[in-house]
């Protein structure tokens, strides 16, 4: 019988637009450069191509985890509007479970457009619409009871505040819980998140998620507070700490993983795009290079990374091999315009997965 997992978060219709004469500049700050693209006020911008798709994290995870051969229910909340309709006839068509599926009276389907940039990343311009009203009475309690392991994605706005009550359902009932909450989740809802992490095996984040939560932390936790005034100083250069400055906090990746999992995950994984990734347990650290492979679109490479690396955990396999699966299926994504047509079902995604070098990955003790 196949494990089952439950995607909570968001349901989105994405609209990825393509324009001529695209024009950015790039602004050089002491840690880092951005890029901005440019658009000149009262122009009318030509669209070359405009295509639809189903978007969101926890139905790109719904998609990913069902190729990988769990059996997957979907809870997250659309508009009472033909985009909402298609989204779930979608899910449906892929044998997604969206019996647990919410109907809003009060707010449409959430929508966003977005915009590729010259690089392979992407501008988006996100509606969170119906995303962001999850009630406390709306959760699937039996369905999160009945499942191997939740994997929740962002929730918006006022839906943040459903995380802890969805993770003490879990861990009273022996679910396993993995997150990747996403910016926007982080910017109003870290509060929820912190308030989680006693119950959360498996926690997700970007670099700058990461700085986000950080940040939080440190300005309500002064034992944080102090192990980031102290850390340079007792360890000095170490393996792996190849990104190690959180800029003018003084904080590196290697200490915020460390705190974070005194508060309660068993593996913390922070992606850093093209510098690579960090995965943290109690025991050790992992660091593994980036895949150089063509990006047509970033859209949906860290809801497949995620997806692909929880599935391969709770399938039994290694951090390492977890994070070779994830790599893989993130690779695949990105050289896709949309967030599911490049998903790859487990027999490819095992084949593809032993054409990468495990020395790719670096191995230290804490």
């Amino acid at each position: 019988m196949n494990k089952k997992v439950l995607t909570i978060g968001g349901a989105t219709l994405d609209t990825i637009i393509k324009y001529k004469g695209m024009e950015t500049v790039q602004i050089h700050k002491p840690h880092t450069v951005l890029s901005y693209a440019l658009l000149e006020e009262g122009a009318k911008i030509e669209v070359t191509d405009q295509t639809c798709f189903s978007g969101g994290g926890a139905t790109n995870a719904a998609a990913s985890f069902k190729k990988q051969g769990y059996d997957v229910s979907f809870f997250g909340k659309v508009g009472d509007d033909f985009s909402g309709k298609k989204i779930l006839s979608e899910l449906e068509s892929l044998g997604v479970d969206i019996s647990n599926a919410r109907i809003s009276k009060t707010y449409g389907t959430a929508s966003s457009y977005v915009i590729p940039s010259l690089k392979g990343d992407r501008m988006v311009f996100a509606y969170r619409g119906a995303n962001t009203n999850l009630l406390e009475d709306e959760l699937p309690v039996e369905a999160i009871k009945g499942c191997d392991f939740v994997y929740v994605t962002s929730l918006s706005k006022a839906s943040a505040g459903r995380l802890p009550s969805i993770v003490d359902i879990a861990k009273e009932n022996g679910v396993k819980v993995a997150i990747n909450p996403g910016s926007s989740q982080l910017e109003v809802g870290s509060g929820f998140i912190r308030d989680a992490l006693h119950g959360v095996d498996i926690l997700i984040l970007n670099y700058h998620e990461a700085k986000q939560l950080m940040t939080s932390l440190v300005s309500v936790d002064e034992s944080i507070r102090e192990a980031i005034e102290v850390s340079t100083h007792e360890h000095g250069e170490a393996l792996l700490d190849n990104r190690v400055d959180f800029s003018e906090m003084g904080f590196s990746l290697r200490h915020f993983i460390r705190e974070i999992l005194k508060m309660g995950p068993e593996i913390v994984v922070v992606t850093d795009g093209g510098e690579g990734l960090y995965v943290g347990t109690n025991d050790s650290l992992y660091f593994h290079e980036a895949l150089k492979v063509p990006v047509v679109n970033t859209l949906g490479a860290g809801d497949s990374f995620g997806s692909s690396f929880v599935g391969s955990i709770y399938a039994g396999k290694s951090i390492e091999e977890a994070i070779r699966y994830g790599l893989v299926n993130s690779a695949s994504v990105i050289a896709h315009p949309d967030a599911k047509t490049g998903l790859l079902d487990i027999k490819n995604l095992e084949e593809k997965v032993k054409g990468i070098s495990p020395r790719l990955c670096k191995k230290s003790e804490w």
